[in-house]
């Protein structure tokens, strides 16, 4: 039975950005098959719509979706993202009002705020919100630096923030969390129950991201980018910049490569400049050991396939225990075990339940040593039986049954 109400999903990242490939397109997709409509209001930069708007077209043809494409704002600062606000602010206003739009799924704070404002202005119309909480998204802001916490502007800002989070938890018909951290911790926080929520962590394709395939493209790249047979082989999969600490993890490839001259650190970025930089200047020496490439989302799982173990350190700030790496959940469908640092979502607990890798102090040298000792008896404990753990928790069906059920109980 389809869901009869019209709804309205708000993203301020783009359809045409990898995010939007893996963990937006997918889901919305999926609730297509089984809603009357949805309409989807995203902001798109231009370069990425250029190379893959015609997919996406194609992708949502002969579908219940209804795509409202919008410009992103990458210039004037505050001033261009305030231009952005009001951009989905009156476009919001527009959907709801000409196709009676009942429930709207705001992705994040800022898509979230504008649906409760809707949801209170426009009573009358009985609109639901379903808030996807996507992370603590006034406390990111202070740790990428948009926001100074010591300037006084930048407080008033961060407070004003935190209200309109606190109300959007509080209004919310549901609300989806990404980890049981960050529902617990707010829970602590506001001293309340969230009983309608569900945790939904970044999940992936288990057909795309394809274990059965891995040995035949293995040996593609291995001969590809003449890299020994007997070689231990790191990957990175994603941004270099804001919370990730890629100078740190360079730091620990150096430290491995000392003692294990055979191994080599597989990058697959679209910050390639910031990588080069950095080489250039610190990392000269281990340049012929590292791999940097640019690829599209979808070759994503023939560069994991060649490695051993996927590696990602990352700030340890309180905003991170809202946060799921997609890459995370992308490594294990392809059976490669993990290297995290503590404190980042539900990654520890993950890890240590799947026993999918280890949790590592990149600033301890005693358990960087300790790994190089025994990181052949770590990495031959995975491959299928790690796929078939992680499936049950990290596989797109699932996520696709929880976001459908929220959809039918909103209905």
């Amino acid at each position: 039975m389809l869901i009869k109400k019209k709804s309205l999903f708000i993203s301020y990242d783009g359809l045409s950005d990898p995010l939007g490939q893996s963990q937006i397109i997918p889901y919305v997709l999926h609730l297509s098959k089984y809603s009357k409509e949805i309409h989807i209001i995203s902001f798109e930069k231009k370069n990425r719509l250029i190379e893959l708007k015609k997919k996406i077209e194609n992708d949502f043809e002969n579908t219940s979706i209804k795509w409202h494409k919008c410009k992103f704002t990458s210039r004037f600062g505050k001033l261009g993202k305030s231009y952005d606000l009001i951009k989905i602010t009156f476009l919001t206003f527009y959907l709801i009002i000409k196709f009676n739009i009942k429930i709207i799924h705001g992705r994040g704070l800022v898509p979230a705020s504008i649906g409760l404002f809707y949801k209170k202005f426009l009573f009358y119309k009985k609109i639901d919100l379903l808030f996807d909480c996507r992370g603590l998204w006034a406390d990111e802001r202070i740790d990428n630096g948009i926001l100074n916490k010591h300037k006084f502007i930048d407080k008033i800002i961060y407070k004003i923030l935190k209200m309109i989070e606190k109300s959007c938890i509080f209004n919310s018909n549901h609300i989806i969390f990404l980890t049981y951290k960050v529902k617990n911790e707010l829970e602590k926080l506001h001293k309340k129950k969230f009983v309608n929520s569900t945790i939904i962590p970044c999940c992936v394709d288990y057909n795309k991201f394809n274990y059965y395939k891995k040995e035949y493209f293995k040996k593609v790249f291995i001969k590809k980018f003449n890299i020994p047979s007997n070689s231990i082989i790191f990957n990175y999969n994603g941004s270099l910049t804001g919370v990730y600490l890629f100078e740190e993890m360079l730091s620990f490839f150096k430290k491995i490569n000392e003692k294990i001259p055979n191994s080599f650190f597989v990058i697959v970025s679209q910050d390639i400049n910031s990588v080069l930089k950095i080489l250039d200047t610190k990392y000269k020496k281990l340049s012929k050991n590292i791999i940097i490439k640019n690829v599209n989302h979808s070759d994503v799982p023939n560069y994991l396939s060649i490695s051993n173990f996927s590696l990602a350190f990352i700030k340890e700030t309180y905003a991170r225990c809202a946060m799921s790496p997609t890459k995370l959940a992308e490594s294990l469908a392809m059976g490669v075990p993990v290297i995290y640092n503590d404190n980042i979502g539900d990654v520890t607990n993950i890890v240590k339940e799947l026993n999918a890798g280890i949790i590592l102090d990149y600033r301890n040298n005693s358990e960087i040593e300790n790994f190089i000792k025994n990181y052949k008896k770590i990495n031959y404990l995975y491959g299928e039986k790690l796929v078939n753990k992680s499936k049950k928790l990290f596989d797109i069906s699932i996520a696709n049954k929880k976001y459908l059920k929220i959809y039918k109980n909103l209905d």
